[in-house]
Protein backbone atom coordinates (compact mmCIF):
# COMPACT_ATOMS: atom_id res chain seq x y z
CA UNK A 1 0.00 0.00 0.00
CA UNK A 2 1.44 3.51 -0.97
CA UNK A 3 0.26 6.52 0.47
CA UNK A 4 -0.07 9.10 -3.11
CA UNK A 5 -1.30 12.46 -4.46
CA UNK A 6 -0.29 16.11 -2.64
CA UNK A 7 1.23 16.30 0.22
CA UNK A 8 2.86 13.04 0.34
CA UNK A 9 6.48 14.25 1.55
CA UNK A 10 6.41 14.31 5.36
CA UNK A 11 8.03 16.06 7.84
CA UNK A 12 8.06 14.29 11.50
CA UNK A 13 9.26 15.84 14.69
CA UNK A 14 9.56 14.62 17.91
CA UNK A 15 11.26 16.41 20.68
CA UNK A 16 11.88 13.66 23.13
CA UNK A 17 12.71 10.87 21.24
CA UNK A 18 13.55 7.61 22.73
CA UNK A 19 15.65 4.05 22.32
CA UNK A 20 12.90 1.73 23.13
CA UNK A 21 14.33 -1.41 24.55
CA UNK A 22 11.65 -4.26 24.87
CA UNK A 23 12.60 -8.20 26.57
CA UNK A 24 10.74 -10.56 28.15
CA UNK A 25 11.00 -12.63 31.39
CA UNK A 26 8.80 -16.19 32.04
CA UNK A 27 7.14 -14.28 35.94
CA UNK A 28 7.68 -10.88 36.81
CA UNK A 29 8.31 -11.40 40.82
CA UNK A 30 9.51 -8.74 43.29
CA UNK A 31 13.30 -8.70 44.63
CA UNK A 32 14.20 -11.51 42.26
CA UNK A 33 16.78 -11.51 39.56
CA UNK A 34 14.62 -11.78 36.38
CA UNK A 35 16.83 -13.00 33.68
CA UNK A 36 15.51 -11.72 30.27
CA UNK A 37 15.46 -13.18 27.12
CA UNK A 38 16.69 -11.51 24.00
CA UNK A 39 16.50 -7.77 24.33
CA UNK A 40 15.63 -5.48 21.19
CA UNK A 41 16.29 -1.82 20.54
CA UNK A 42 14.12 0.42 17.97
CA UNK A 43 13.96 3.75 17.45
CA UNK A 44 10.99 5.20 19.81
CA UNK A 45 9.20 8.86 19.82
CA UNK A 46 5.36 10.06 18.69
CA UNK A 47 7.00 11.51 15.40
CA UNK A 48 9.54 8.84 15.17
CA UNK A 49 7.25 6.16 15.05
CA UNK A 50 4.88 7.84 12.94
CA UNK A 51 8.00 8.40 10.25
CA UNK A 52 8.31 4.60 10.56
CA UNK A 53 4.83 3.46 9.47
CA UNK A 54 4.51 6.27 6.95
CA UNK A 55 7.90 5.25 5.21
CA UNK A 56 6.55 1.57 5.39
CA UNK A 57 3.19 2.76 3.56
CA UNK A 58 4.97 4.11 0.84
CA UNK A 59 5.18 8.09 2.12
CA UNK A 60 8.42 10.03 1.39
CA UNK A 61 9.41 10.65 5.09
CA UNK A 62 11.80 13.25 7.24
CA UNK A 63 12.32 12.85 10.73
CA UNK A 64 13.31 15.31 12.77
CA UNK A 65 14.70 14.29 16.32
CA UNK A 66 16.96 16.00 19.10
CA UNK A 67 19.58 13.66 19.96
CA UNK A 68 22.46 14.40 23.16
CA UNK A 69 24.92 11.66 24.42
CA UNK A 70 25.64 8.15 23.25
CA UNK A 71 21.82 7.47 23.74
CA UNK A 72 21.33 9.94 20.81
CA UNK A 73 23.94 8.81 18.76
CA UNK A 74 22.61 4.93 19.36
CA UNK A 75 19.29 6.38 18.03
CA UNK A 76 20.67 8.10 15.04
CA UNK A 77 22.03 5.07 13.90
CA UNK A 78 18.94 3.21 14.71
CA UNK A 79 16.84 5.22 12.79
CA UNK A 80 19.38 5.17 9.72
CA UNK A 81 19.11 1.21 9.98
CA UNK A 82 15.03 2.02 9.52
CA UNK A 83 15.95 3.53 5.78
CA UNK A 84 14.81 6.71 7.29
CA UNK A 85 15.86 10.18 6.28
CA UNK A 86 16.79 12.55 9.44
CA UNK A 87 17.31 15.80 10.51
CA UNK A 88 19.14 15.76 14.22
CA UNK A 89 19.31 18.40 16.61
CA UNK A 90 21.97 18.23 18.75
CA UNK A 91 20.96 19.15 22.32
CA UNK A 92 23.72 18.85 25.22
CA UNK A 93 21.72 16.00 28.03
CA UNK A 94 20.91 12.34 27.07
CA UNK A 95 18.46 11.09 24.23
CA UNK A 96 15.88 9.07 26.88
CA UNK A 97 15.69 5.62 27.43
CA UNK A 98 12.33 3.39 27.22
CA UNK A 99 11.75 -0.55 28.20
CA UNK A 100 8.92 -3.14 28.19
CA UNK A 101 8.89 -6.75 29.41
CA UNK A 102 6.59 -9.20 28.13
CA UNK A 103 5.62 -11.64 31.09
CA UNK A 104 5.46 -14.88 28.53
CA UNK A 105 3.44 -16.91 31.02
CA UNK A 106 0.61 -14.49 30.81
CA UNK A 107 1.17 -12.02 27.95
CA UNK A 108 1.26 -9.02 30.11
CA UNK A 109 3.61 -6.09 29.07
CA UNK A 110 5.12 -3.98 31.67
CA UNK A 111 6.18 -0.73 30.58
CA UNK A 112 8.35 1.82 31.91
CA UNK A 113 8.77 5.22 30.30
CA UNK A 114 12.45 7.18 31.80
CA UNK A 115 11.47 10.73 31.94
CA UNK A 116 13.08 12.82 28.91
CA UNK A 117 15.84 15.10 29.12
CA UNK A 118 15.68 18.47 30.76
CA UNK A 119 16.74 21.07 27.73
CA UNK A 120 19.26 23.93 28.04
CA UNK A 121 19.17 27.28 26.83
CA UNK A 122 20.90 26.60 23.79
CA UNK A 123 19.21 23.77 22.83
CA UNK A 124 18.28 23.60 19.49
CA UNK A 125 20.37 26.74 18.11
CA UNK A 126 22.20 24.80 15.39
CA UNK A 127 18.59 24.66 13.51
CA UNK A 128 17.66 27.96 13.67
CA UNK A 129 19.90 28.56 10.36
CA UNK A 130 18.81 25.56 8.21
CA UNK A 131 17.43 26.27 4.85
CA UNK A 132 15.75 23.54 2.61
CA UNK A 133 19.56 22.75 0.51
CA UNK A 134 21.04 22.09 4.07
CA UNK A 135 18.30 19.39 5.10
CA UNK A 136 18.75 15.77 3.47
CA UNK A 137 16.56 14.98 0.56
CA UNK A 138 14.08 17.65 -0.79
CA UNK A 139 12.79 19.24 1.85
CA UNK A 140 10.48 22.17 1.41
CA UNK A 141 10.56 25.18 3.40
CA UNK A 142 7.79 24.21 5.35
CA UNK A 143 9.09 21.53 6.66
CA UNK A 144 12.12 24.37 7.42
CA UNK A 145 9.55 26.46 9.24
CA UNK A 146 8.34 23.68 11.47
CA UNK A 147 12.09 22.38 12.21
CA UNK A 148 12.55 26.44 13.57
CA UNK A 149 9.37 26.93 15.29
CA UNK A 150 9.82 23.18 17.52
CA UNK A 151 13.25 24.63 17.91
CA UNK A 152 12.23 27.89 19.45
CA UNK A 153 9.73 25.44 21.83
CA UNK A 154 12.74 23.90 23.18
CA UNK A 155 14.59 27.07 23.70
CA UNK A 156 11.06 28.77 25.59
CA UNK A 157 10.44 25.56 27.31
CA UNK A 158 14.55 25.33 28.50
CA UNK A 159 14.16 29.08 29.65
CA UNK A 160 11.17 29.20 31.34
CA UNK A 161 12.66 26.01 33.40
CA UNK A 162 8.83 24.62 33.86
CA UNK A 163 9.18 20.88 33.22
CA UNK A 164 11.03 18.49 30.90
CA UNK A 165 10.38 18.34 27.30
CA UNK A 166 6.83 16.20 26.55
CA UNK A 167 6.70 13.87 23.43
Amino acid sequence: MQIKGRGARRLKFTINPAVDISTSVPVVQPAHKLRCEEVRRDPGGGGINVARVAMRLGADVLAAFTVGGPIGDHLKDLVKQEGIRSLTIPIRNDTREDFAVVETETGQQYRFVLPGPVPTETDGAPVSNVSPLSMPGRASWSQVGACRRACRTISTRASSRRCALAT
